[in-house]
């Protein structure tokens, strides 16, 4: 029998509120309308805080983390944070997000729905689009690939074994090009920005051209 689904077992064994399990705030997504945004850079850990995102920069207390609107953000109940489908984060992920610190008491009237009063704080980060997990996503026992696409081979190659990941093969495109500006740029991935993959899985890169002296996996 349920928690006091009768009067009469109520009356009996003196139910009362207390015995009720209350119910877990699930996070909401609160965006904010904008078509410009700060340069700033920050790194985190996702939170969620009174059904809100929060993120925790180590640097003060957790602030208030509001993003874009309109331009593919998606949170699901998990906690799972996706844009265009794809899965950024998850709660409980390290995160980094370009935007800005802004007050609260300015942010607050302009976020979508309204905000509960407990997440108003008085500094948020108001993000821009660029919002990339840092670390794998625990809650799932998978990672997010990051985008590394632009970051010279050697940066890449850190990144993607910080991460828990292997490179097993670089694709050498055009070798004559060795030396000049961003030929050693990674300029294709697979598996893809934003894919979910096992620890320990293994990626491909492209570059234009390395040295010959940089040891390459074959492939």
């Amino acid at each position: 029998m349920g928690v006091c689904a009768m009067l009469v077992t109520a009356a009996l064994s003196g139910c009362t509120d207390s015995d009720v399990v209350p119910s877990v705030p699930q996070p909401a997504l609160y965006t904010v309308e904008s078509n410009a945004y700060m340069d700033a850079l920050v790194r985190g850990t996702l939170q969620e805080l009174h059904g809100c995102l929060f993120l925790d920069s180590g640097v003060g207390p957790p602030r208030l983390f509001i993003l874009p609107a309109g331009v593919g953000f998606e949170l699901n109940s998990d906690g799972t944070l996706l844009r265009n489908g794809q899965t950024v984060a998850r709660v409980g992920s390290s995160i980094e997000a370009g935007g800005g610190i802004v007050k609260g008491s300015w942010l607050a009237p302009q976020v979508k729905p309204t905000l509960p009063d407990a997440c108003i704080t008085s500094r948020a980060w108001l993000a821009s689009p660029e919002v990339r997990s840092l670390s794998g996503v625990p809650a799932a026992g998978t990672v997010v690939m990051p985008d590394v696409r632009g970051l010279d081979i050697a940066a890449a190659i850190s990144e993607l074994e910080y991460l828990g990941l292997m490179v097993s093969t670089i694709r050498i495109t055009d070798d004559s090009k060795l030396g000049e500006p961003g030929a050693e740029d990674v300029v294709k991935q697979e598996p893809a920005p934003g894919s979910e993959v096992d620890p320990g899985s293994e990626v491909a890169l492209t570059v234009t051209a390395i040295p010959h002296s940089m040891p390459t996996p074959p492939g």
